[in-house]
């Protein structure tokens, strides 16, 4: 993760009309399968999708040639070691239905 300082929040918030003050690099390994990182499209397509959602990322830059993705920084990641959210399937659901209609 990367704190950003003033001048490049208001850049990114310019040009995205978003609040940011955390940009996450997500780096995928080289694993590609019939030419392509299918990890990192499959990432990629989703974030673009869930765009307009709350409180999803917001992919904010790609490398495409060496799989990397820069999101805004959204909270941590759920593990098993993590209380979830009560209504969680009701979150997968949703995330699911919009997701399909891409």
């Amino acid at each position: 993760m990367y704190k950003l300082n003033s001048h490049s929040s208001s850049i990114i918030k310019q040009a995205c009309e978003l609040d940011v003050e955390i940009v996450v690099k997500k780096v995928f390994k080289n694993i590609t399968y019939q030419g392509s990182n299918l990890w990192y499209q499959l990432e990629k397509r989703a974030l673009l999708a869930m765009h307009a959602q709350k409180p999803f990322p917001k992919l904010l830059a790609v490398d495409d040639d060496n799989f990397i993705l820069f999101t805004n920084y959204c909270g941590e990641s759920i593990t098993k070691e993590k209380t979830v959210p009560i209504n969680w399937r009701d979150q997968l659901t949703e995330i699911i239905t919009i997701l399909n209609k891409q």
